[in-house]
């Protein structure tokens, strides 16, 4: 999954509206949605289980993470990408499979780790499946990510908070740097 926003935070230093990381966003609603979660991750993602612990671990919430939290699913990425275009429910079934070994587990919600097969178990309605007579949340980061935009932008509107916070090291840029910036992608400056 495109990570954590280490991959966004130096964007967000553009622009003066909220950038939301798919992975921070995601794990961080995980998190109030139960006491352990999981990610779902395609077999053989490049770096897939570095990526994910880094993640993991660079947002604080390794003591989070389920038993075998860091769990590989039946299919590739690349027969997940292609079979999920033809048939979003061949890759919703993969998942589905996988996050009930991760609620076996010990995990109370899990996190589909690939923002780009994500979508396809939105697309035929996999956000939760029955687990011992309740509901277990299966959470695609694109539509987390995107609700938590929606919010960010609700709750700057509405209270005047300094959405993205400017602290630390999340200053916006000077306009000199910022002309370097466009004028690197050939943008106006």
């Amino acid at each position: 999954m495109c990570g954590h926003r280490g991959i966004w935070g130096k964007p967000g230093q553009a622009v003066d509206i909220p950038v939301v990381g798919l992975g921070e966003s995601t794990m961080y609603l995980a998190c109030q949605l139960g006491r352990k979660f999981a990610l779902a991750m395609p077999t053989g993602m490049p770096g897939g289980v570095a990526l994910a612990e880094e993640a993991v671990r660079r947002q604080g919430l390794w003591d989070r993470l389920s038993t075998n939290g860091l769990r590989w699913m039946r299919h590739s990425l690349e027969e997940l990408s292609v079979k999920g275009y033809q048939n979003p429910q061949f890759v919703a079934d993969d998942v589905a499979q996988t996050a009930r070994e991760c609620a076996a587990d010990g995990a109370d919600v899990v996190i589909v780790f690939c923002g780009g097969i994500g979508p396809f178990c939105s697309m035929v309605g996999l956000n939760k499946f029955t687990v011992a007579g309740h509901d277990m949340p299966v959470l695609d980061p694109h539509m987390i990510a995107a609700k938590t935009t929606e919010m960010s932008d609700a709750i700057k509107k509405g209270t005047g908070l300094p959405i993205p916070s400017r602290a630390n090291d999340q200053y916006l840029l000077s306009r000199k740097d910022m002309a370097r910036v466009r004028s690197l992608f050939g943008l106006p400056t």
